[in-house]
């Protein structure tokens, strides 16, 4: 069984199980829920918001809107200002820097001490 038919299914159940409960209430109290629901169907009827078909237009606008804003500042890739001679020239220095740290880093790994190191490039 679908899922439909179950909705349907459990709609009827819980219709008959209300119609039982209904009947074994007094007149007076169902002279009070038949009033109740009038008053809610009036209610209902008379209560059309003026106000809704506009605010679902400026939702959707506002929502399109947003969409678009969040597109546009994500897609843009900033450009980075070019650098000068001397810009250039810190940024390799540190490169190099960086290279000379790895590279005696590694030494230290493979044992090598660098005083040792010193010795040999000086004696070369």
């Amino acid at each position: 069984m679908d899922e439909l038919g179950r909705d349907l299914e459990l709609q009827q159940r819980a219709l008959t199980m209300l119609r039982e409960t209904e009947r074994d209430l007094d007149p007076q109290t169902l002279d009070q829920l038949a009033a109740a629901r009038r008053a809610a169907v009036a209610s209902a009827d008379s209560s059309t918001p003026w106000l809704s078909p506009w605010l679902l237009g400026f939702g959707g606008t506002a929502a399109t809107a947003a969409l678009v804003l969040a597109i546009a500042l994500t897609s843009v890739e900033p450009e980075l200002p070019p650098l000068d001679q001397i810009e250039f020239a810190v940024a390799q220095e540190t490169e190099l820097l960086e290279d000379l740290e790895f590279v005696a880093w590694m030494m230290l790994e493979d044992g090598v001490e660098l005083e040792d190191a010193d010795d040999v490039s000086a004696s070369s």
